[in-house]
């Protein structure tokens, strides 16, 4: 069975397509990852100020038409992830039943981080990502099962809908940070012991050559110690 990601946003010509495309890149075929507005720009592409964000952070977008938002795709979802808490209650007007199944995308982020870092996630080696997102979204919805998020957390991405070049990079860069820690989540589960630190030994100086003149008087450049000297051309002998 697939595991069904809906990703909802105000317009669908933004931050929730550049959100669906990312993850879509990231997981497996065993999920299907789609994106909805709540006010949608229905039949629009993604927006280029925000298709000139995702190319200038190395990302290539791909081809999206928005669509509204309807209780046929939230009946359908797995799992919910909106732009913030204001979105999330929207979502929950259409489906009550979905309250441990919707998140702000941050927010899912920082519960994805913290379930890791504490050793709650551990997948075996040739589970499918369909199976580690239902547990990870389950843990999630579990308020009680350990996962934090910190309180005053930002977890909202902002509208970049017109504003400048920066907003769009901004939420662009919020969300490439928000789904990396997902897919982190999803693919490695509890982080492994700490690497050993690596110090790099400094760079040696190369040795200045040095010229010495051997018993017959020819000049001989002595370049690094264990090496045989190198003769090179002296003056002619006087014989």
């Amino acid at each position: 069975m697939t595991f069904r990601i809906l990703v909802v946003c105000a317009g669908n010509i933004c931050r929730s397509p550049a959100a669906a495309q990312l993850l879509a890149a990231g997981l497996e075929d065993d999920t299907q990852v789609s994106s909805a507005g709540l006010d949608a720009m229905v039949g629009y592409g993604l927006d280029p100020d925000m298709a000139a964000a995702m190319r200038r952070a190395g990302i290539t977008p791909q081809p999206h038409r928005a669509r509204r938002l309807n209780p046929w795709l939230l009946e359908v979802a797995d799992l919910v992830l909106t732009m913030d808490r204001t979105q999330r209650s929207r979502v929950l007007e259409f489906a009550p039943q979905m309250m441990n199944r919707t998140f702000p995308l941050r927010e899912f982020a920082l519960i994805c981080s913290s379930l890791r870092d504490s050793g709650q996630l551990s997948w075996p080696a040739r589970s499918a990502q369909e199976s580690r997102l239902q547990e990870v979204a389950a843990r999630a919805g579990d308020r009680d099962a350990g996962a934090r998020v910190p309180v005053g957390s930002d977890v909202v991405i902002a509208d970049p809908y017109r504003g400048t070049p920066a907003d769009h990079d901004s939420a662009v860069h919020e969300i490439v940070d928000a789904v990396g820690a997902v897919l982190d989540a999803v693919r490695r589960g509890s982080p492994g012991p700490p690497p050993l630190p690596l110090h790099p030994a400094p760079p040696r100086r190369a040795a200045r050559p040095r010229h010495i003149l051997d018993d017959a008087g020819a000049a001989v450049t002595a370049s690094s110690p264990g090496r045989a000297p190198r003769r090179t051309a002296g003056p002619s002998s006087p014989n």
